[in-house]
Formats: C-alpha cells, sequence, structure tokens
C-alpha cells in the first residue's frame, strides 16, 4: 500500500523494525521515530516488539547531493547500524561469568566469552531471524535456541512464551498448553505466586529478566 510520500508495510512474522529498515535500505531510527510512525511508537514502546500485521509507514527516500572538484579522488563513508544482542546467562540462577560462548546466527559464527555478569554484548547483523548460542563445555555446556526478530507484546501469549524460551524455560512442542507449567517455573524461580498465570506483576518480572 502506498501514499504520496511513501508507502504502509504490513508487520510480517518474524519482522522487527532493524530487520525492516534494512530491507528498505533506512536506519532504524529513521522508521520508529518517523512522525506517522507515533501512533505505532504509542502502541508498542519497544521498537523490537511488534504484532505481525502491524503498520509501518516507509517514507520515500530522498536523493542526497554532494559536490566534489573533479579530476581528483573521493572517499564517502557508508554508514550503518547493526543490531545489538544482549543477553545474560545463568546456571541455578547464577550468572555464568567469564566462560566462553559461540553464537551462530544464519551461518555466520561469533564467540567470545562472557563477563564478570554473565553477560553477552555484541553487535549482530540486523535482518538475524535465527540462531543457537552454546555457552560452557563438557558437563555444564547449555545450548540455546534463538527466535531473533519480532517479539510479540507480553501481554500476550505468544510474546510470553517467547520470552520464557529465550530464558531456557521450555513450553514444550504446544507451547500454549505448556505454558501455564513454564510460567510457574519462572513464577517459583522469582519468588512469584505460583499460578500458573500471566499476571501483572508476572508480566512485569517478565519484560524485566528478558530486557524488553
Amino acid at each position: 500500500m502506498a501514499d504520496d510520500d511513501g508507502q504502509i508495510y504490513e508487520v510480517q512474522g518474524d519482522d522487527c523494525i532493524s530487520s525492516i529498515a534494512n530491507q528498505f535500505g533506512f536506519f532504524w531510527r529513521t522508521l520508529w521515530f518517523h512522525p506517522q510512525n507515533a501512533q505505532l511508537r504509542s502502541l508498542r514502546k519497544n521498537p523490537n516488539v511488534l504484532m505481525e500485521g502491524d503498520n509501518v509507514f516507509i517514507p520515500t527516500k530522498v536523493l542526497r547531493q554532494e559536490s566534489r572538484p573533479v579530476d581528483a579522488q573521493h572517499a564517502f563513508v557508508l554508514q550503518g547500524i547493526p543490531s545489538r544482542f544482549r543477553m545474560c546467562v545463568l546456571r541455578n540462577l547464577e550468572p555464568r561469568a567469564n566462560e566462553r560462548y559461540v553464537l551462530t546466527l544464519d551461518g555466520q559464527i561469533f564467540d567470545g566469552q562472557t563477563d564478570g555478569d554473565g553477560k553477552i554484548d555484541i553487535f549482530i547483523p540486523p535482518n538475524a531471524q535465527s540462531g543457537k548460542l552454546i555457552v560452557g563445555v563438557g558437563k555444564t555446556q547449555q545450548v540455546f535456541t534463538l527466535d531473533l526478530g519480532q517479539i510479540n507484546p507480553v501481554t500476550t501469549p505468544a510474546g510470553q512464551i517467547q520470552r520464557l524460551q529465550n530464558m531456557g524455560y521450555d513450553c514444550g512442542l504446544k507451547k500454549e498448553k505448556g505454558l501455564p507449567l513454564a510460567l510457574r517455573s519462572f513464577q517459583v524461580d522469582n519468588n512469584l505466586s505460583d499460578t500458573g498465570e500471566a499476571d501483572a506483576a508476572t508480566q512485569a518480572k517478565l519484560l524485566g529478566k528478558h530486557g524488553s
């Protein structure tokens, strides 16, 4: 769908603002803070939290011209804004500090070491969709399957499942049926009432622990 000044893009299942911006050749801030996306910002609050079917306004690109003397060489720098991957790795609720990790995203490998708080904080391609994180070696090795891109609002079962699974709480094959048990495990670990329901306190704790 298009208008005189741009087009409306309908969010798909694996989209986030970074991947949409990369697809259309924009910085994510250009899209997220565009005046015609004010309603989306007000609704979702976080550029990484979108719902399938949301509308994102994509402005028309404006040609930029630079004047330079002829008969000379000139260097131009292509700017880019990668996405950031941040995760705190825990084992038995304790940070896995200074441990080696290998992160594979869409076939690209990143390796390094967690910091003193068990955190990983690196830049990754904005269009990364899925991956695997391996932390540690031998019997203490942990493997996480990562689903990147769009994350649904924490008020929805899909958003709760995504956050729980990213933190290692398995919802099983039939995820919505396994959600109450995963929520209960999360609630017990975080000193919440173990109701198996995503009440306001549980949603707030999910956001805080997950980071978004």
